[in-house]
């Protein structure tokens, strides 16, 4: 994935693109501090001091994430997730009808709750299904040219194996199809 789509004060760059993202530029001397927590909970997920380079998290599902970055001690950038009226990604990974069935009206709550420009990429066969149904949803699939510059993005699939738990809150197993696009995307 490229650098992070959102422009902020300094040459920072972030966004929320499988996780949060933050470039940061060079600097002519001393080294940026770079805070990423929960919004919601106030936990610290990570934070370290560098003089240039990226930063991202872990964890790539949904969460309201919150970035700070500080020049010594004064606050540069202090951003907690808000994707009302933004472009946001959602990527179904697999081509199978019943899944996406399972999981496509999470997508579409998740934009309702955010109020965010949703776009789904899918395989062309399934679009027709939805598309008519969901006229404020714009679709794509994995080989259109899509340039648009997203806030977030989030990838649909069943994670087995990933025991840090980086694409899912638990293991994938454990959940009903319905209940993994509820953990992936935040809807509970």
């Amino acid at each position: 994935m490229e650098a992070p789509t959102i422009e902020a004060a300094s040459g920072i760059r972030f966004d929320f693109n499988e996780g949060i993202r933050v470039a940061l530029p060079e600097r002519p001397s001393g080294q940026w501090r770079v805070r990423l927590s929960d919004a919601d909970t106030g936990n610290i997920l990570y934070e370290t001091s560098i003089g240039a380079g990226q930063v991202s998290s872990a964890k790539k599902w949904f969460f309201r994430g919150r970035i700070e970055v500080f020049d010594g001690d004064r606050s540069i950038l202090d951003h907690s997730y808000d994707a009302a009226g933004q472009d946001v990604l959602i990527r179904f990974h697999i081509g199978t009808l019943g899944d996406i069935l399972a999981w496509f009206p999470f997508a579409a709550e998740f934009a309702a709750r955010h109020g965010c420009k949703l776009t789904c990429c899918m395989s062309p066969h399934l679009i027709p299904l939805f598309r008519d149904a969901y006229p404020h949803i714009r679709f794509t699939t994995p080989d259109d040219p899509d340039d648009r510059i997203y806030y977030a993005t989030y990838k649909m699939m069943m994670y087995f194996g990933d025991v840090n738990r980086d694409w899912n809150t638990c293991d994938g197993r454990w959940l009903s199809l319905q209940g993994n696009a509820a953990h992936l995307l935040g809807i509970e």
